[in-house]
């Protein structure tokens, strides 16, 4: 199993994030970085995982409409998981560096 695919899969577990009907669905303060320029979003992030497939989805559209990508997938992307803490995204095209802080669910 590829090792993003790893990562991302704890994260889900460790955050307690799948439903009881089987998808990833929760919401987060989501931080975008390249290189000296930072944004931050708060949104409902969803997350399609099949056998050796993973992508994720950023639902707020005002991530799109400020020309920051909003969907990233295994093929496109490293997935890191920082322990207890956050999902790291890094896109392979360019410096892009995504961080998914879940919010917890009361």
């Amino acid at each position: 199993m590829n090792e993003s695919l790893l990562h991302l899969n704890q994260f889900i577990k460790d955050f307690n994030l799948k439903l009881p009907n089987g998808s990833v669905l929760f919401n987060a303060k989501v931080y975008f970085k390249e290189g000296s320029k930072t944004n931050s979003q708060t949104s409902d992030v969803e997350i399609i995982r099949e056998e050796n497939a993973a992508t994720v989805y950023f639902m707020n559209t005002s991530i799109a409409s400020e020309k920051l990508p909003d969907t990233f997938s295994l093929k496109s992307s490293n997935f890191a998981y920082i322990q207890k803490q956050y999902l790291k995204i890094q896109s392979n095209s360019n410096e892009l560096i995504i961080s998914v802080f879940p919010t917890l669910r009361s």
